[in-house]
Formats: C-alpha cells, structure tokens, sequence
C-alpha cells in the first residue's frame, strides 16, 4: 500500500501562510483573503522574497518527479491499442 501524504511530508499549507513567508510585511489571517502584487509586475519583482537555495531545492525535486513520471512503466492499459493493433493482422 502506497504511504499517506502524511507519512511522506506533504499536507495542505494555508495561502496566507505562503503569503507572509514569500512577502514579508504581509501577515497571515485566518482567511483565505489575501493581497499580493501581480505576479511579474513590478512591485512584485520588488517585494517577492524566496532564498535561492529553496527555490532550487525544490526545481530539482519538481524535476526529480518528472523523470520519475516518464520513467514508469506503462499500465496494461496503455499496451491494449498496441495490442488490438497488432492482433488485427490475423483477421485481415
């Protein structure tokens, strides 16, 4: 049986606690209501704070999962066209 998201480190992050972390100034609040600049604007680029080490960290996991999902084998019925494809010469 595959672990939970809990076993594994993942869980549900609040918006507004993204937003305090990534724009400092800006506070958390209970709701899901929160002002942040338009991402690519200006005052964006000015008031946006990620250290570099965790954006890379986390680049590379995201990368990690890609080649993983590429890499996995290919269910069976992913295999069934092929198969129609291929048997369909002993009944033409």
């Amino acid at each position: 049986m595959a672990p939970g998201a809990d076993e594994i480190g993942l869980g549900w992050v609040s918006l507004s606690s993204l937003a305090s972390a990534f724009f400092p100034g800006r506070e958390e609040s209970h709701s899901e209501a929160i002002e942040v600049p338009l991402p690519l604007s200006p005052e964006f680029w000015r008031t946006y704070r990620e250290l570099l080490t965790g954006f890379l960290f986390e680049a590379f996991r995201f990368s990690n999962a890609l080649t993983a999902a590429v890499q996995m084998p290919r269910t069976p019925r992913e295999h069934e066209e092929e198969d129609v494809i291929r048997n369909r010469q002993w009944f033409d």
